[in-house]
C-alpha cells in the first residue's frame, strides 16, 4: 500500500465519478450503501469527487482479496459521507470493449 501521487489517476477517478454510466458496482458495495446504509450511488460518486478535490490521501493497492482480480491494481479512498468515514476500492476493468470505474466496496471504516 502506498499513496498514489500520480495525478493522472485521480483526474481518472474524478472523470469517472462525474459520469455514472461509466461506474459499475459489486453487489457487495451496491448491498453496503443501499441495505445496510440508506446511501445512494450518487453520494459516493459525489463523495469521491470531493475527496480528490480535498487533496486527500488516494492509496494505490494490489488486489488481494478478489480472486478474479488477485493481483490487479486497485485504488482506495477513506471519505467521511454524511459523518461517517467510509472505506471506498475502485478500480479500472474493461466490461464488453468499455472501460468503467469498478467500485468493489463501500463499507463504513
Amino acid at each position: 500500500m502506498h499513496r498514489c501521487r500520480e495525478g493522472n489517476i485521480l483526474e481518472k477517478i474524478k472523470k469517472f465519478a462525474g459520469k455514472p454510466k461509466l461506474v459499475s458496482w459489486s453487489r457487495r458495495a451496491l448491498d453496503e450503501i443501499f441495505v445496510l446504509e440508506g446511501l445512494t450511488r450518487g453520494n459516493i460518486l459525489e463523495a469521491i469527487v470531493n475527496y480528490i478535490d480535498d487533496k486527500k490521501r488516494v492509496e494505490e493497492r494490489i488486489m488481494t482479496d478478489n480472486p478474479k482480480h488477485k493481483g490487479e491494481k486497485a485504488y482506495v479512498l477513506k471519505p467521511d459521507i454524511e459523518g461517517t468515514l467510509r472505506y471506498i476500492k475502485l478500480q479500472f476493468i474493461n466490461i464488453n470493449g468499455t472501460e468503467k470505474m469498478h467500485i468493489f466496496s463501500a463499507h463504513n471504516k
